[in-house]
């Protein structure tokens, strides 16, 4: 369950009174992710107590006031992109409020571990995440091992079209001593008709795979073997969302949590490039400019063997290639 957290003061709410009390300063409210418990506490509120109005993909969802240092929100679902307004008040006055973003996405991703590469020249902090969930962590159908991290990642800010500041996540650079052989399948177009490729069967089923699209609308990829196991993933450039579905991934019935659809914010453009780390129970996809990561479990029955394409317009694939990692 990757994060995104960004903090901004502004005037953003559905009440424009007049301020009339100091806000607190950003620093001071800090959010920590509980299972799907939210909870955002802060300091220095001088007996004042806090109105929190929350906003659920740009719509009001709720407002609620605390009296003490803390507020619980709850589930924090994923792939939905929450504001939070946090404004002190005596009971008849306001401050003007104080904004949080928080972004929670995927499915199979919590608590972000710095690591500090010391040992490079102008060395900086790669971060790796819990590639699991608590809804489903004890269940999953592992025999040696329960719980696994995520490939190492990169974290820096850009600024979007909106004037915000967001966090970009791309894989670390030292992940291409990971390639082997690279096979490449070169440029074609994608219609309704769907296209299959095989993958190379001396992977093992490990496999990064980089795909460069031209995106009418809606274009389909689908990993999958001879089991009759699938996992869907769209990217929809109409409304900016990529997704990915692995309800029939392999073996989904250990837990009713796990059978899922997640779906992420991509940037407003028609041209994507994915960056897709498969091994034999798990998927990692990364945009090509680490505008949106996406982890997910799966427990297919035999590693994926076959990548296809399909598109309910006319789609352009300008460069696939596949390489072999090696372990």
């Amino acid at each position: 369950m990757g994060l995104l957290l960004f903090a901004s003061c502004q005037e953003w709410d559905v009440d424009r009174a007049e301020a009339a009390l100091q806000p607190l300063s950003e620093d001071s409210y800090t959010s920590q992710l509980n299972g799907d418990d939210l909870v955002w506490t802060w300091s220095g509120n001088n007996g004042t107590s806090t109105q929190v109005n929350v906003y659920n993909n740009g719509s009001f969802a709720g407002s609620e006031t605390v009296t003490g240092n803390s507020y619980t929100f709850t589930p924090a679902y994923t792939n939905v992109n929450y504001t939070f307004v946090f404004k002190q008040t005596d009971g008849t006055n306001y401050s003007s409020g104080v904004v949080k973003k928080y972004l929670r996405e995927g499915a199979t991703q919590i608590s972000g571990i710095s690591m500090s590469q010391v040992d490079k020249v102008g060395g900086y902090d790669a971060t790796v995440t819990w590639m699991s969930n608590w809804q489903y962590a004890n269940a999953v159908p592992t025999k040696q091992f329960r719980s696994a991290n995520s490939l190492p990642r990169d974290i820096e800010l850009f600024k979007d079209v909106d004037g915000e500041y967001y966090i970009s996540t791309t894989p670390s650079p030292e992940l291409v001593a990971l390639r082997g052989k690279e096979v490449k399948y070169g440029q074609f177009s994608v219609h309704k008709k769907t296209i299959s490729m095989k993958l190379p069967l001396n992977a093992d089923g490990l496999y990064e795979i980089l795909a460069d699209i031209n995106n009418s609308n809606i274009t389909n990829v689908v990993l999958s073997n001879a089991d009759g196991d699938r996992v869907l993933m769209t990217y929809n450039s109409a409304k900016h969302t990529f997704g990915m579905d692995r309800r029939r991934s392999g073996l989904v019935d250990f837990s009713s949590d796990f059978p899922s659809a997640t779906v992420a914010p991509t940037s407003a453009t028609k041209h994507q490039t994915l960056r897709m780390f498969i091994d034999r129970s798990s998927i990692e996809i990364f945009d090509g400019d680490g505008r949106f990561v996406m982890t997910n479990l799966v427990f297919p029955r035999s590693p994926f063997t076959t990548i296809s394409f399909q598109s309910n317009g006319r789609s352009k694939i300008n460069n696939l290639k596949v390489w072999n990692i090696k372990y």
